[in-house]
């Protein structure tokens, strides 16, 4: 691709995606979005599971980590950006956590 009318800054800039646009471009299927006949306090109620579950975790244990990560290599540069759930620190390895509550 050439660049030799496009600024050199805009060339560098990665392309920033999240974490969840991603997975639902990967996967083309499934329920990561919310749809069909739901709860209003859906989302309400789903933070208030997360919350709960955070706090009974134990010492140690991090809450909404964000994250960021660049694609070595790719073309256009690329960056991956989102938030961990839970993350047990103190443990090896680190242990990720990703909370999902029934519905």
């Amino acid at each position: 691709m050439p660049t030799d009318n496009v600024p050199q800054t805009e060339v560098n800039q990665p392309h920033v995606i999240s974490v969840r646009s991603l997975v639902e471009f990967v996967l083309q299927a499934g329920d990561l979005t919310s749809g069909g006949f739901q709860r209003r306090d859906r989302a309400q109620l789903g933070t208030r599971g997360h919350k709960r579950v955070q706090r009974s975790r134990p010492e140690g244990y991090e809450t909404e980590v964000e994250i960021a990560y660049r694609v070595e290599g790719a073309d256009p540069p690329m960056e991956v950006r989102g938030r961990i759930d839970g993350l047990y620190t103190n443990k090896e390895p680190v242990i990720i956590e990703e909370i999902k509550q029934p519905h």
